[in-house]
């Protein structure tokens, strides 16, 4: 089944939503694709089905740059949620159901390219996360879209 996508404008940045979706086993898979140049506000992951316990280091890449460190999203359980710092050195943010996430501190210009959720570890296919961002485009025809 293909990813259900939504988009939605707030406070004058484009707002898109991808689908839960299962996680790449060992591998990659592209969560956006960005067309143009945009500026990244915020990104959110949100767990909605149990992670397997195994190790998993977790990580964000653009093109073929890291933009966090890695963080082991192992065992975690839906309410879990996963954001970034938009420093590319610190690793991914992991913050428990019920806590309040920060909101990115430094937004990232991201040229054209896909946006890359890179997983370390197999839960055998068990996990999902759904996966929102938060953008304003820098170039006439910039889009950010779920892949």
């Amino acid at each position: 089944m293909a990813n259900q996508k939504s988009t939605s404008w707030y406070g004058g940045a484009v707002v898109v939503t991808r689908a839960a979706a299962a996680l790449p086993q060992t591998a990659t898979d592209v969560l956006f694709e960005v067309t143009g140049t945009v500026k990244l506000l915020n990104i959110e992951g949100l767990v909605t089905v149990d992670i397997g316990n195994v190790a998993n280091a977790t990580k964000l890449t653009h093109v073929a740059t890291d933009i966090c460190a890695t963080l082991d999203i192992d065992d975690d359980v839906p309410g879990t949620r996963y954001s970034i710092t938009g420093t590319f050195g610190n690793a991914m943010l992991g913050t428990a159901s019920g806590v309040p996430v920060a909101v990115q501190a430094t937004p990232v210009v991201l040229p054209e390219g896909d946006l890359i959720l890179d997983c370390g570890g197999s839960d055998g296919g068990d996990g999902r996360v759904t996966c929102s961002v938060e953008y304003l485009p820098l170039s006439e025809g910039a889009t950010m879209v779920a892949a």
